[in-house]
């Protein structure tokens, strides 16, 4: 391994590591390149060290992953800001199926909740007139 090789792959594992998810986009490290000083092709330089990083291809997208941060599929060591994503997103795709079921009582909390915003709200506003 050349030692320009050996520095971009320390770089780059380390941009990796810097990440909430550790993977990104390939493309999106492209648009370092110049940046970090690399001559090389950043595709090949994953699929050259594949014990360091795993090249997952979907459709027209390649998103490189850093292999030490994953078992099994799943983050080993989850960030907050992460689990708060995942979150998020169940709290965003169980509204979304809820919606199209009509849950009946999934509406009476969500109609609750915004009752009790727009109460607080006002009572907010007009303490402030």
């Amino acid at each position: 391994m050349k030692v320009g090789e050996k520095r971009a792959v320390a770089i780059v594992h380390e941009f990796l590591n810097l990440t909430v998810e550790k993977m990104v986009e390939v493309e999106k490290i492209s648009h370092f390149r110049k940046w970090f000083g690399f001559d090389l092709n950043i595709r090949d330089l994953f699929l050259d060290h594949p014990g360091m990083f795993y090249l997952s291809t979907k459709g027209k997208r390649h998103t490189v992953f850093l292999r030490e941060a994953y078992e099994k599929g799943c983050l080993i060591h989850p960030n907050p800001v992460y689990n708060a994503r995942r979150k998020l997103l169940d709290l965003v795709v169980l509204g979304c199926h809820d919606m199209f079921t009509g849950d009946s009582k999934m509406k009476s909390i969500a109609n609750s909740k915004e009752a009790e915003f727009l109460e607080q709200f006002n009572g907010e506003t007009s303490d402030s007139d």
